[in-house]
This record gives structure tokens, sequence and C-alpha cells, in this order.
């Protein structure tokens, strides 16, 4: 699975393009997907004439896009402060480092209903320091990470490359 992630201005404004934009640039420079064009189909994208399969996720200034040949469900949220102790007991989560936990059970859910069938391998891991990312696959093949970075959405039409990140899985 590989990840793309551009930090964007004022995403709050046009976070649905900036995914597009994303999405099939990668697909377009990585994947050398020449149809691009998406439909919408049970309320998840999808290539109309490609056979892979990818999925958006936006949080704060980034939106990021993963792609796989499975189906895939993909989160990654801003670890905002918020009240732990309530969402912990709400949820029936350990309290010790409240704030991790939360947040990896919290992008897990997301990915899981992203992907629309069960689940066979998730797995959550620190995108940033400040973002925490989940993967749910309906496969049962052990999931590799490749993440790719892009300074601003400006650059994403002029890069001919993705500048990979180190992730902690």
């Amino acid at each position: 699975m590989k990840i793309f992630v551009a930090k964007i201005k004022d995403l709050a404004d046009c976070k649905h393009k900036a995914g597009r934009i994303l999405t099939q640039q990668a697909a377009q420079n990585i994947y050398g997907i020449t149809d691009t064009q998406i439909r919408i189909k049970n309320k998840k994208p999808l290539f109309v004439n490609a056979g892979l399969n990818f999925n958006i996720s936006h949080s704060e200034d980034f939106v990021g896009v993963c792609f796989d040949k499975e189906p895939l469900g993909f989160d990654m949220e801003y670890m905002k402060k918020r009240d732990f102790n309530a969402l912990l007991k709400r949820y029936k989560l350990p309290v010790k480092d409240a704030k991790t936990i939360f947040y990896r059970f919290w992008c897990g859910y997301e990915a899981k209903l992203k992907l629309q069938s069960p689940e066979k391998t998730l797995i959550t891991f620190k995108l940033f320091d400040d973002y925490m990312a989940a993967l749910a696959s309906a496969s049962e093949k052990e999931i590799t990470v490749k993440a790719y970075m892009f300074p601003s959405m400006e650059e994403i039409a002029l890069t001919e490359f993705f500048k990979p990140l180190d992730i902690r899985l």
C-alpha cells in the first residue's frame, strides 16, 4: 500500500477537490493510470476504468490518499486535545496513554467503516507527530506502508517524484 499526503492551506474550502487532484496525480505518475475518471459507488470513490482501489482522508490542513490492489479503508486524524477520560469511558478503552489509545481506536474504527466490508487486516500508526492514521484491508496479506509527502498542494502538478516519509509502524 502506498499513501500520498499533501499539506494544504485553508483545506476546509477545497478538501474535496484537493483529494481528487492528489488521487489523480498519484495514479497517473506512480501507477501509470491514464484514465483517472472517478465515480461514486455506495458513497465510495472508485476509478471507472482501473483495477486499483484508493481511499481519501483529510484532517486539519492535510489530505491523504492510499492505494492498493485490494479494497481498503484509510483514515488520518489530527490528534487534538479532547476530554479523553469521557471518551475512553464511553468506548471502554484503557486510560493509560489516553490520547494515543483513543486516536488509534478512532482511526481504526473510521478505516473499517470506509472499507465497507469485514476487515482481515488493520494497522494504526503515527503518520506525523500529531497525526494518527489507520489502514483496513479486506486481504489477510501483511501490510507494508510507503508514504510520500508533498510540501504543498501547489507542487503536486509540478512534481515528477514524491518525497518518501519515514513512518514508524
